[in-house]
């Protein structure tokens, strides 16, 4: 034999000295499993943030909803209306549970709406979020209200009585 040459038997069987030489496949079997592992994490990870989103958005809108609720509850209490009706008309405009407060304070109201937006059933994890709103208004003049009662005010314009049909 001599030196430098491959020998007769490994030349036939293709090897050259490794030059040429097939890449090795990789073995399969070393991969088997781990689309389900990775799957197996992500959908999961995924149902966690969406369920997050979605509570997101339900106390953006009941917080809207209460904003909402204490400036209707302000209108009617500015109109004249009754402290049990202007807290009847806001906590209807409300999210469920909501309590209404409506004070006074010369010509100016106040209605305050809060409520505790609980997450939905089954999700423990999620905090129960308080929601506060608080709206103003200037209550309007009525014919009762004017010591004389011979002029109805809106605001500062005086606007003269209706009269009644014969």
């Amino acid at each position: 034999m001599i030196v430098g040459l491959p020998a007769a038997s490994s030349a036939r069987s293709g090897n050259r000295g490794g030059r040429g030489r097939r890449p090795q496949r990789r073995d399969r079997r070393d991969d088997d499993g781990a689309v389900t592992a990775e799957t197996a994490v992500a959908i999961p990870s995924v149902v966690v943030l969406l369920t997050i989103f979605v509570w997101i958005l339900l106390v953006v809108a009941a917080q809207l909803r209460v904003v909402d609720a204490a400036r209707v509850g302000a209108r009617a209490a500015a109109r004249g209306e009754t402290a049990a009706e202007v807290t009847s008309v806001a906590e209807a405009a409300a999210p469920v549970g909501a309590e209404a407060a409506v004070s006074r304070a010369g010509t100016e109201v106040r209605v305050e709406v809060t409520v505790t937006v609980d997450p939905p059933a089954g999700i423990p994890l999620l905090p129960a979020i308080p929601l506060h709103a608080v709206a103003f208004a200037t209550a309007e003049e009525t014919v009762a209200d004017r010591p004389d009662g011979r002029e109805h005010w809106i605001g500062q314009v005086p606007i003269a009585p209706l009269e009644e049909d014969p």
